[in-house]
C-alpha cells in the first residue's frame, strides 16, 4: 500500500473475501453472498471477489489481491479484467513471514486495463529492508514495455484443456476466427505481409519447381531483410557441387545462393541430396506396397547418402544461433552410402515382404512424377518438368561428381552434436506407416 499511497491513491475501505481464502465463491457468514456485477446470479469467482466486484462495478479504479493458487487470477478472469500474480517477491511481503504459503503466495492488485496493472506494478515492486530476498529491478518500466514492439508478437494457444475439460463453444470461436495472412510462394506481392513477426524462415525450394526459382529465393531474402529476420535457412533439395561442371545443380544452385546472399537477408544454405520420405510419395510408394518393386531411376550400384527430413529440420534447426553458419552452405545426407538392394533390404525388412529393385529409365521417372502431381502441376509446365527430371537423371547417375554421396565426416565436423543422432534407412522405414501417407511434395 505504501507505494500506491506515495502516488496519491486513497484506500476507501476493505471488501469482502470467503473465509480462509479457500472456497470457489466470495462468501462469508459476516458479508454474506458478494455477486458478480456483470450477472448477479453469478459469482465473482474467489478469493479476492470483493475486490473484483468493485473494480468491475466501475466503484473503483483498482483494488489490492492476493494470490497463493489462482485467487487474482480467477475473479479477474469472472469479471472481465486484468489480473497479475507476480513473481514471488516481485513486491516486497512486508509484515509477512519469509515465503507465506511455502512461497506460493503474491499480493498485487486488479484493474480494468494492462496499462493500469503496468503502472501499478512499477509503483509497487521493489524489495526493502528486513526482505529475506528480492529480485533484480528492470532496466525498464512496466509502463514502457506497453510500447508496441518493432516486430509483431507470436502467441501459442491450446483450444483443449490438458484436463478434458470442454472449453466453450463461443471462447474457441473468438481464438480461431483471426486474420489469416496467406502466402503464395509465386506471388512475390505477399511476401512481406506473410512474413511480418518472424524471426526465422525455413524456406524450401525444389530444384526442378520453376524455372525463376533464384528470383523468388532472391525475394524472399529482400523480405526477410527489410523485416530484420534473424537468419534464412533454405534447403536447396539438391546436392551443391563446389567447383562448376554439373549443368543442373551448379548452375541453378549457384544463382539462387547468390541471390540470398545479395538480398542482406542472413542466410544459411543446405543441399539435402535424397529424400527418405520421397519413397512414401505416390510416385514410389504403390510400386512397394502393390507390387513389392522398388522404383528409382538409379544405376543398380550408384551411391546415395538418403536423408531422413527430420533430419533435415534437425540442420535446419541447429545452425539457427551458429554465426558461422551465416553465409555458409552445406552438403548434408543421411549417415549410410546405400545402392539400390540395400534399399530394398531395408524395405523388405520394415513391410515384412520381399521387395525387388526394379530401377526405371529417368524418362519413366519424369513421367511419373508429372502423373503423381496432378493438378498441382499447371498443365504447360509438364512437358519440360518431365524432359528436366529426365536429363537431371541421365546426367547425375554417371557424373563425376557423384552428386548423391556426402563427405558426412565433414557434416560431422560442422555438426559434432549430430553425430550418431541421424536416422538410418532401417530405422526409418520401420516406424512408417505404408499403408497410408499424407506426404505431398509441391511441384509449383
Amino acid at each position: 500500500m505504501a507505494g500506491l499511497r506515495r502516488a496519491g491513491l486513497n484506500n476507501l475501505g476493505r471488501t469482502t473475501c470467503p473465509e480462509f481464502g479457500l472456497a470457489s465463491i466470495t462468501e462469508s457468514r459476516i458479508a454474506g453472498i458478494t455477486r458478480n456485477p456483470w450477472d448477479l446470479t453469478r459469482t465473482p469467482g474467489e478469493s479476492s471477489g470483493g475486490s473484483c466486484a468493485m473494480v468491475a462495478a466501475g466503484a473503483v479504479p483498482i483494488a489490492t489481491a492476493s494470490d497463493g493458487g489462482g485467487s487474482i487470477r480467477s475473479p479477474a478472469a469472472h469479471c472481465g479484467l486484468v489480473g497479475l500474480k507476480p513473481t514471488r517477491n516481485r513486491l516486497s511481503p512486508g509484515l509477512y513471514p519469509a515465503d507465506p504459503v511455502a512461497g506460493l503466495a503474491a499480493s498485487f492488485v486488479v484493474t480494468r486495463s494492462v496499462r493500469d496493472s503496468a503502472l501499478a506494478l512499477d509503483l509497487t515492486q521493489g524489495w526493502k529492508p528486513g526482505d529475506a530476498y528480492g529480485l533484480q529491478q528492470p532496466e525498464q518500466t512496466y509502463v514502457s514495455a506497453l510500447t508496441p514492439p518493432k516486430k509483431k508478437l507470436r502467441v501459442a494457444y491450446a483450444t483443449t484443456a490438458w484436463t478434458g475439460v470442454t472449453a466453450d463453444k463461443d471462447a474457441i470461436e473468438g481464438v480461431e476466427n483471426v486474420e489469416v495472412r496467406p502466402m503464395d510462394l509465386y506471388d512475390t506481392a505477399t511476401y512481406r505481409d506473410a512474413l511480418e513477426g518472424s524471426d526465422y524462415i525455413f524456406y524450401t525450394h525444389p530444384l526442378q519447381a520453376r524455372a525463376d526459382r533464384a528470383v523468388l529465393v532472391g525475394q524472399v531474402g529482400k523480405a526477410a531483410a527489410e523485416l530484420d529476420v534473424k537468419r534464412v535457412v533454405w534447403n536447396t533439395s539438391s546436392w551443391i557441387p563446389d567447383k562448376p561442371g554439373d549443368p543442373f545443380t551448379y548452375g541453378e544452385n549457384t544463382k539462387g545462393i547468390n541471390a540470398l546472399w545479395r538480398s542482406g537477408a542472413p542466410g544459411t544454405v543446405f543441399g539435402s541430396v535424397l529424400f527418405m520420405d520421397n519413397l512414401l510419395t505416390d510416385w514410389a510408394r504403390p510400386f512397394i506396397v502393390k507390387e513389392g518393386r522398388y522404383v528409382y531411376p538409379h544405376n543398380p550400384n550408384l551411391q546415395a547418402n538418403w536423408i531422413s527430413l527430420d533430419d533435415v529440420a534437425r540442420f535446419m534447426l541447429a545452425s539457427l544461433e551458429r554465426p558461422d553458419m551465416e553465409g555458409a552452405w552445406l552438403n548434408i545426407g543421411g549417415p549410410e552410402r546405400l545402392v539400390g538392394k540395400q534399399v530394398t533390404q531395408c524395405l523388405s525388412e520394415a513391410l515384412g515382404k520381399e521387395i525387388k529393385y526394379d530401377p526405371c529409365t529417368p524418362e519413366e521417372f519424369g513421367r511419373y512424377l508429372v502423373e503423381a502431381a496432378g493438378d498441382s502441376m499447371p498443365a504447360e509446365a509438364r512437358e519440360d518438368f518431365a524432359k528436366g527430371i529426365q536429363a537431371f537423371y541421365e546426367y547425375n547417375n554417371t557424373a563425376p561428381t557423384r552428386p548423391f554421396e556426402v563427405d558426412m565426416d565433414h557434416v560431422y565436423e560442422r555438426f559434432p552434436e549430430l553425430d550418431g543422432k541421424l536416422e538410418t534407412m532401417g530405422e526409418w522405414t520401420k516406424k512408417q506407416d505404408w499403408g497410408e501417407s499424407n506426404y505431398r511434395p509441391a511441384f509449383g
